[in-house]
């Protein structure tokens, strides 16, 4: 089960200490709605039907999209609410911050996006991005943004919690994880069902004219980091009007 603690965000320019490790977590003026946020403890779901109670703690593997928190700013549409040591459960779509020693979730449903800014880590995840849909459906998890400019490609990590019989005769529980891709100019968005040339490239006007540069640069777009390189010299050779 869950404990809730009520975390008071109503004074102008509050700050909640974390712990020494990393900066305050300081609140933007004009964020004065009350908020709560609860302590990780259990969690209940379902699985295969049934629901259960586990602690985190019995589930191999992790909900989070990285186990250690990072400073992060938090944005509800164009406006930054504040910022936070911070992980992203991508299992329920929390988001996790720290008062203190303890490991609170953030009550706020209204958090589009956030930006981490930890050196090495500039990482932004976007909520309820508008045209991303899996089998039909509207995606209203984090997406992660895997580079910037007209073409995009944006990441959706999807974990969810399987079983397994041991050899000891109970269930073994896991998070598995699947991974989808997609594209996006400016507001159109495709799925990428692939990471590979025949699933990438027809999306992009005239990138077939870049066969010698792919070649020359070792490009493999079989490869997430691969595809990230050459999106970002692409994108150095369209406009917004191409």
């Amino acid at each position: 089960m869950y404990y809730a603690y009520p975390v008071t965000i109503c004074m102008l320019g509050l700050f909640l200490h974390s712990s020494p490790a990393y900066a305050q977590v300081a609140w933007e003026d004009g964020y004065n709605i009350q908020k709560f946020g609860r302590i990780k403890d259990e969690a209940t779901f379902n699985t295969s039907g049934s629901v259960i109670g586990l602690k985190y703690s019995e589930i191999a593997g992790s909900p989070f999209s990285k186990s250690d928190y990072s400073i992060a700013a938090l944005y509800k549409g164009e406006k930054k609410l504040g910022t936070a040591p911070v992980k992203i459960n991508l299992f329920k779509d929390e988001i996790y911050f720290l008062k203190g020693e303890e490991e609170l979730v953030l009550e706020e449903q209204g958090i589009t996006k956030i930006v981490f800014s930890n050196t090495g880590d500039t990482t932004t995840f976007l909520r309820g991005y508008p045209n991303i849909f899996l089998n039909g459906k509207k995606v209203d998890g984090f997406v992660q943004v895997m580079n910037t400019g007209r073409y995009e490609l944006l990441k959706y990590t999807k974990k969810e919690v399987g079983t397994a019989d041991s050899a000891m005769n109970y269930k073994r529980y896991y998070f598995s994880e699947t991974t989808h891709y997609f594209l996006k100019d400016m507001k159109k968005v495709e799925r990428i069902k692939k990471l590979d040339d025949k699933n990438i490239l027809p999306f992009l006007p005239k990138s077939n004219t870049l066969s010698e540069w792919i070649k020359t640069n070792g490009i493999d777009l079989r490869k997430e980091k691969d595809v990230i390189l050459f999106l970002n010299y692409y994108n150095t050779t369209v406009t917004n009007k191409d």
